[in-house]
Formats: structure tokens, sequence, C-alpha cells
């Protein structure tokens, strides 16, 4: 009888339990700005998906449907914690310990579904490659958690100092609020070629003996390649009473970096990772927590007949794409592979009648 992949089912399973643990934990005082987060993010970005009001969508589900009753019941959430201590023996023990050295704890997690929660990816234009993907993520576990959670995250990092590539930590200032910035070193070969697996042609002719050499051979050749760093990721955040606020750039600058190192070329890495645009964008959408909607917002609410075609009730999930950032990004980069690949993207939406959705 062949065993399940665990990895994939305890992580399903995982979360699963996290969701269904919001349907009984009391909410906190959050002390958060009155202005949705999301009404923050800047005219740059291109999709935000939002939760915005996880927990009572959870309760709702639970007291006024058989199927909430049956997936939310606390006997439910017993089986499945159950299964995720089966699935990673050990596993389940360590993390909550480690959760305990922090100051955090299991039961923590689900806070983060007190308010409102979600993501939108901003896509900043550089003239001189791709846009700069940044990723705005906001959360609101209330103020005690909110700056256990910042303190961990600070913790976390001290212990990586005596590592060969450390996480290097700023603080500073930005959008007038004290910001934890955290740069975190990606790891691969010089020479990808060394990672791959090359299967001969007569692979399927071969002996036993000759395919464990042939293992043997690829093993020994990715052992030889040291890994070095080939990219730089920046991770800012901070809080505003009990709403977390997060920015992430994503892995982009491989390519160039390995290219650079193959010339033994020194690297400006605040330049190839687009720093400075990422601090701009995360500065804009701290400004906007307290003041003026973001342009993404302005777009969003203008659309005609939006409010109207709203469902009633209380959503899961809401999902927003502002297609004219595409639409301008198609165009800016259409000589290039990114522009013809979003000039498809958007040929699709339109044969979909979405394209006149901003």
């Amino acid at each position: 009888m062949m065993k399940p992949r665990h990895s994939l089912y305890t992580l399903f399973a995982a979360l699963l339990l996290l969701i269904t643990a919001t349907a009984g934990v009391r909410a906190a005082d959050n002390a958060i700005p009155e202005k949705p987060a999301w009404r923050s993010l800047p005219g740059e970005t291109a999709l935000a998906v939002r939760l915005p009001q996880a927990r009572r969508f959870v309760r709702a589900m639970r007291e006024r449907t058989r199927f909430g009753a049956l997936l939310f019941s606390d006997d439910r959430r017993a089986q499945l914690e159950q299964f995720v201590k089966q699935s990673a023996p050990g596993r389940w023990d360590r993390l909550l310990g480690k959760l305990e050295d922090y100051n955090l704890g299991f039961k923590d997690l689900p806070r983060f579904f007190d308010g409102s929660c979600g993501m939108g990816l901003v896509l900043e234009p550089r003239p001189e490659r791709e846009p700069l993907s940044v990723f705005l993520l906001w959360a609101e576990p209330g103020p005690d958690l909110a700056a256990r959670l910042i303190e961990a995250v600070r913790m976390g990092v001290a212990e990586t100092q005596d590592a060969e590539h450390p996480i290097r930590r700023l603080d500073e200032e930005l959008g007038g609020r004290p910001v934890l910035h955290l740069t975190l070193p990606v790891t691969g070969l010089k020479d990808p070629s060394r990672g791959q697996f090359d299967i001969p042609d007569n692979f399927s002719e071969m002996s036993e003996e000759e395919r464990r050499e042939l293992f043997e051979q690829q093993r020994e050749k990715v052992q030889d390649a040291e890994p070095v760093v080939v990219d730089r990721q920046h991770l800012f955040m901070t809080r505003m009473g009990g709403r977390l606020l997060i920015g992430m750039t994503s892995s982009q600058s491989k390519s160039q970096v390995r290219q650079r190192l193959q010339r033994e070329k020194s690297i400006d890495w605040d330049a190839i990772t687009g720093v400075e645009k990422a601090r701009g964008v995360y500065a804009r959408f701290l400004q906007s927590q307290d003041g003026d909607d973001g342009g993404f917002a302005r777009s969003v609410l203008s659309t005609p007949g939006l409010r109207e075609a709203m469902p009633a009730g209380l959503p899961l999930v809401e999902m927003d794409i502002n297609t004219s950032v595409v639409g301008r990004l198609a165009e800016a980069y259409a000589d290039t592979e990114a522009g013809q690949d979003w000039r498809r993207g958007m040929q699709m939406l339109s044969k979909l009648g979405l394209d006149q959705i901003q």
C-alpha cells in the first residue's frame, strides 16, 4: 500500500486546522485604524486579495449551516490536530517549542484572522528591466500579538548571524514610522547547470549498476558546486496599533547576478534588487493608512456599476484586479518577452469581458 505524501496532506490539514480554530477564539481589542488597509494600496497595484472578516465568516458558517457546523466543529478540529501530529511525528512538538521560545503559541495564530487581512501585488515600473514586484500584506491580530511577532522576527534574525549568509537587519524610518527592514539572501549555484540532472538517451537500457554510478556522479557534481548568494529579497515590517503591515520583494535578479558573477564583476545589490523603489512603495502604503486613499482604491471604487454589482452578505474572500495597470505595462514593455506575455493576458481578459474592469 502506498503511503500518502505527508508533507502536502500535513500542510493542508494544518491550514484547515488554523482556519477552524478561528471559530472558537474570542477576538481581542484590535486598536486598529478605522480606514481599511486595502484602501491604502498604491496606484501601481495590479491585484488585491483580502479576507474582510474571516472570523465572522467562519462563525456564521458554523452557526447557520449544517456544512459549517460539521466542518468547524470541535471534534473535527481535534481530528485534524491528531492527523497533523501523526503525519509529522516530532515536528509538531518542535514547532510548538520554537513558538514558545519566541513568546508565541499556536493559540495566537488564529488571531491573525481577527480582522481584515490580505495581500496586494504592486508592479513598480523600471525602464531598464521588468517591473519590480512588491507584495504588500496586512493583518489585524491586535497590538499585543503584533508587537510580539515583530520581536520574534528580531530574535529569529539574531539567530542567523553565525550563518554563512546571515539575514541583515536595519532599523529605519519610512513613511514617518519605525520600520524593521530585513535583507534576506537567496542562495543558489553560480552555474545552475551544475544542479541539473542529465539523463542520457540510453537511460532505459542501462543496468542497475550503471544507473547507481550515474546517480553518484550527479550527486558529486552538485556537492562540488558550492552555493553562492544569487539574489536578495527585502522585507519591511511595522505595526499601527493592532494592524501589522508588511512589504516584501520577490526574487527577480538571479540571472543578472549570475551573469555578473561569471564576469567577476562587483554587484551593486541595492540597485539590482530595486531596494529604493521598494522602500518608496512601502512608504506610500504606510503614509496612506491614516491619509487619503491610495490610487488602487480610487481606481477600483470609481468603476461604474461596481457598488451596485457587489453581492449582499458576508464574503470570505474578495479579489480586485486593476487591469489598467497590466495594460499600461504591456504597452511600456511591448518589445520585451514580458510585454508579449502581458498582451496575451489582456487578450484573454478581453474575451472574458474583464478588460473594462479598472
